[in-house]
């Protein structure tokens, strides 16, 4: 990838709805959540790529919406160059539409205006 396309996500799988549910801790600038993430999955893959930075992702799925059938995540690889998170699948997923699901996940306030960041307003 030239560095031109860096911050680029592939486009063999295609967000088109997110559920998410956030909990901010301002004491100690953190948070955490869950999320569901309606994608189609244009072309077979064995990895998913996402924007993220600084996030720990302890548990993720992927669950076909026409069988219900469920891949697990393997993996998951940080790129901090990029600023994205790479899941490894269990098994290649074919085409198809489908529900990620990422479970308590949990980040750092960011305070750099990246990410989910922390700011003041003094007016």
């Amino acid at each position: 990838m030239s560095s031109d396309n860096l911050y680029l996500l592939p486009k063999n799988v295609v967000p088109s709805h997110y559920d998410l549910s956030l909990f901010i801790n301002f004491e100690d600038l953190s948070f955490k959540g869950d999320v569901s993430i309606q994608v189609k999955i244009t072309s077979p893959t064995k990895v998913i790529k996402l924007h993220g930075v600084g996030l720990s992702i302890p548990s993720a799925s992927l669950t076909y919406n026409e069988t219900s059938k469920v891949v697990s995540c393997e993996a998951v690889d940080a790129d901090e160059g990029s600023q994205t998170i790479s899941l490894s699948m269990a098994e290649e997923l074919m085409p198809g539409l489908a529900t990620l699901t990422l479970k308590s996940f949990t980040a750092p306030l960011d305070t750099q205006m990246r990410g989910l960041y922390r700011s003041k307003y003094t007016g």
